[in-house]
């Protein structure tokens, strides 16, 4: 039985080192560090794209270093992400992930539908979500969240600077609270 159990190990240990060995050969292989454009996709107009940009969708856009997955995505910014249906991620190292998002600033991060991260490292997160002053962070379903200000919650409104709403329909009013 101990006998078993030390090869069940080794085995599980060679498994391991051979799904290493694959990662590491696909990450490091020639071909993945050639530019890839796909089904109608195209360069973005602000600088030139790379062998590290990888465009999929009509109509969609990216930049050097950038990915543009998803109709009307747009990644013209560098090292830019773009995945989902007129997802936009134009500034410089921003995200954008879902239907309609739209990173404006960056270093900004946008998860969820319709929802917009508009200032230099924003963070906005849930549908119809808004993260409108730098550094701010706004988390739930139509929540809002100003200049270095967290909401969380559904409709949750930081609405002035340095501010922090929690909970649903929460509000911060004044700055500083």
């Amino acid at each position: 039985m101990h006998l078993t159990l030390f090869l069940d190990k080794q085995q599980d240990k060679f498994k391991l080192n051979l799904l290493s060995l694959v990662l590491l050969s696909i990450f490091f292989s020639p071909v993945g560090s050639a530019r890839f454009l796909e089904d109608g996709a195209g360069q973005g107009s602000r600088e030139e794209m790379n062998d590290g940009s990888i465009g999929i969708g009509r109509d969609s856009w990216v930049g050097p270093g950038a990915i543009a997955i998803g109709q009307y995505s747009d990644a013209s910014g560098r090292t830019a992400v773009a995945i989902g249906y007129a997802a936009k991620a134009n500034p410089f190292k921003s995200i954008a992930l879902g239907v309609g998002s739209n990173a404006r600033a960056n270093e900004a991060i946008v998860i969820g539908q319709e929802s917009v991260a508009e200032a230099i490292q924003s963070i906005a997160i849930g549908g119809s979500t808004n993260a409108g002053g730098e550094y701010s962070i706004s988390i739930g379903y139509s929540a809002n969240a100003r200049l270095e200000s967290v909401s969380l919650g559904k409709q949750a409104n930081a609405g002035h600077t340095q501010t922090i709403a929690i909970g649903p329909k929460a509000s911060a009013s004044g700055a500083q609270s």
